[in-house]
Formats: structure tokens, C-alpha cells, sequence
């Protein structure tokens, strides 16, 4: 049996880290039930529903909450002093929405302060039960971070921050353009120079899979929608595991221009998915149709005015989406180079450089 029957945790999550998870961790162990209120306010820059998603997301088993009306800019901080006479108006909003989350509390667990006060109101409040506090780790010995320096500096915090965070943090880079220019080597061979993942192109394995060799005529609409879906889902997966910069090997956007040029049209799903893009790329880096098309037996575009036609086609998209791209051309050895100045300069910040 458990120590405690139900327990508390609020906070900003702001973002979430390896801090706050220990937190929810050590009541976990404590606790028959968990509840956590994600707060949030509009004008925060990380948006308290992504905050909501990432902590659902880690702990499916915790009765998770985002809690975003009527609170307090003051004590949504929740490390803030309080000494004059309006402090009793926001503990007082606060145990309003905590006593609306949570019928029964038994412990509130918190790795700051402002808990003994908290717990002190609370139980002033005249709650079914004594209400209990724990606190965690409260000199950061074990976590020695906030959220405010991971907001300030998430590179040099790096090893604190969850593996479902990293993507909103790392630095995006993608590979696009006609087939035979290079994408999958220098992908492979960015993600080992900056020790990081990658995403390999899934549409590539996916027509070794079920098409080689056979009458492309056979291929559909459904397969680019599976193709996208799948790429997609590989990215996310890759993204969580980088190490600060995570490579692309193409992605939606050259998806959905392959599927016009082939087709004549695409998924309209992928359409809509490409007015926002939902990694937001940092740069796209453009590969020119200077290099030989080589034969794979995975590639349908071998004339010359198809590759051409396709390169306009994906740099006149990127031109009218407003992306920040480069255009590389040369032999590969160059295009190398050149992506990786491109990348130091315009992507990285300056205490990542290599």
C-alpha cells in the first residue's frame, strides 16, 4: 500500500524537464493517484497545450490537466513572494481551481517554497483532510535546472530536457530535391559528422518494398499518403532521439510536389499539412540536378527535362512559402562541405559549432 491516497502537482512545465519529471516520479511511488495541472497563459512563448501534450505523453498513467482559465499571471509563476493585500485574492482563485480539479487531496509535492505556503492555504480552506507536503529535490542537487535557463540556453541544458521536448527545441535541417542529387549519402553522412539522427526517406523503402520491379503504373494516390504518413512518423520518432540538430532526408513539402509531378496532383491532406509545416524546418538545403542520375531501380525520372521540371517545381514552392533554402550544386565531396558551412553559419548557434 502506498503512502498516500491522492496527491498534487501544479505548475508552469515551462517547459517540461528532467527536473519536474523526477518530481512526478517520486509521487508516483508515494501516490495511488496523481493528478497534474499543466497552467498556462496566452502570451508564454512555448504554448501550454504542446506543454499539456508532452507531459500526457510521458506519464499516460497520471490524470493530466492544462488549466488555462482565471490564472493569475502573479501566481502562475508559483515562486513569486507575495506581501501585499491582494495576495489573498490569487491564492484565493487558485484553491478555487485546485478544489474544482480535485475532490480529495491528501499531498501536494513540490520542489520549490511556495509549496509550504500552498499547503497552508489550502488547508485553511477547510479541505475534506489535512493536506500533506513533500517536497523534492528542493536544492536541485540531483537536476540542478528550471525552466527558465533550458528557455535561455536548451543546448547547454541538453541532457535535462525529455526526450518527447527535444524535437521543439532542436535545430531542423532538410535535404530536398530530384532524385539521384545526393539527399540519402549526405544525410547519413551530416547525421555522423554532427553525431545525431536522421531521418531516412521512407517513400525510398517503401517502393523497394512493394513496387521494385513492377509496372509503376500500379502506383497511387494511397501510396503518397502512405509514403507522407510514414516519413512523418519516422521524423517524429528520429527527432526525439537527436542530439540538438536532426537531418531530414527529404520530407511533406518534395512528397507532395513528387505527387503533382507524377500524378498531376496530391493528397489533399498533405496540401493542408504543407500550409503549416509541422516541424518547421530551420533551412532547407536544395540539391541542384547537376549530379548523374543513377539507376537504383527505385527511381521513375531519369530525363533530364523531368528533373529539371522537378527542381523548379519544389524551389519555386519553397520561394512562395517563404523558406529559408540554399541551393548546392558541385560533386558530392563539395556539396558536403558546402552544407555544412551552410549549416554552421545560418542554422547553428555559435557555441555548437564544430
Amino acid at each position: 500500500m502506498k503512502k498516500y491516497k491522492n496527491g498534487l502537482i501544479l505548475g508552469k512545465f515551462y517547459p517540461l524537464h528532467k527536473g519536474h519529471c523526477f518530481l512526478i516520479e517520486s509521487a508516483i511511488k508515494k501516490c495511488e493517484n496523481l493528478t497534474v495541472l499543466v497552467c498556462s497563459i496566452e502570451n508564454e512563448t512555448i504554448d501550454g497545450e504542446l506543454r499539456y501534450e508532452w507531459m500526457k505523453e510521458i506519464f499516460p498513467d497520471v490524470n493530466v490537466k492544462h488549466i488555462t482559465d482565471n490564472s493569475p499571471i502573479r501566481l502562475n509563476d508559483l515562486s513569486t513572494e507575495f506581501k501585499d493585500s491582494t495576495d489573498e485574492f490569487f491564492w484565493n482563485v487558485w484553491i478555487d481551481i485546485i478544489r474544482h480539479n480535485m475532490k480529495n487531496i491528501d499531498v501536494v509535492f513540490t520542489s520549490e517554497q511556495y509549496g509550504f505556503e500552498l499547503v497552508e492555504k489550502l488547508n485553511e480552506a477547510d479541505f475534506k483532510f489535512k493536506i500533506n507536503h513533500e517536497i523534492v529535490d528542493e536544492a536541485r542537487k540531483l537536476y540542478p535546472v528550471s525552466g527558465t535557463t533550458i528557455r535561455k540556453n536548451p543546448f547547454e541544458n541538453w541532457n535535462f530536457i525529455p526526450n518527447v521536448v527535444k524535437p521543439y527545441f532542436a535545430k531542423k535541417v532538410a535535404l530536398v530535391g530530384p532524385e539521384s542529387t545526393g539527399k540519402t549519402e549526405l544525410a547519413k553522412k551530416l547525421a555522423d559528422y554532427y553525431d545525431t539522427t536522421y531521418a531516412k526517406e521512407y517513400g525510398r523503402e517503401y517502393t523497394e518494398k512493394f513496387y521494385m520491379g513492377l509496372d509503376t503504373q500500379e502506383f497511387t494516390l494511397e501510396d503518397i499518403s502512405n509514403i507522407a504518413s510514414g516519413h512523418l512518423i519516422r521524423e517524429y520518432e528520429e527527432l526525439k532521439n537527436c542530439n540538438k540538430i536532426f537531418i531530414t532526408d527529404t520530407e511533406t513539402i518534395t512528397t507532395q510536389i513528387w505527387s503533382e509531378l507524377y500524378f498531376g496532383k496530391s493528397p489533399k491532406w498533405l496540401q493542408d499539412i504543407n500550409k503549416i509545416h509541422p516541424y518547421e524546418y530551420d533551412m532547407y538545403f536544395l540539391l541542384d540536378i547537376d549530379a548523374p542520375w543513377v539507376d537504383d531501380g527505385a527511381r521513375y525520372m531519369e530525363a533530364e527535362d523531368l528533373r529539371k521540371k522537378h527542381f523548379e517545381m519544389l524551389r519555386n514552392e519553397l520561394v512562395r512559402k517563404k523558406i529559408p533554402f540554399a541551393i548546392v550544386n558541385g560533386n558530392y565531396d563539395e556539396r558536403f562541405k558546402k552544407i555544412i558551412y551552410g549549416i554552421n553559419h545560418f542554422v547553428l548557434p555559435k557555441i555548437f559549432k564544430k
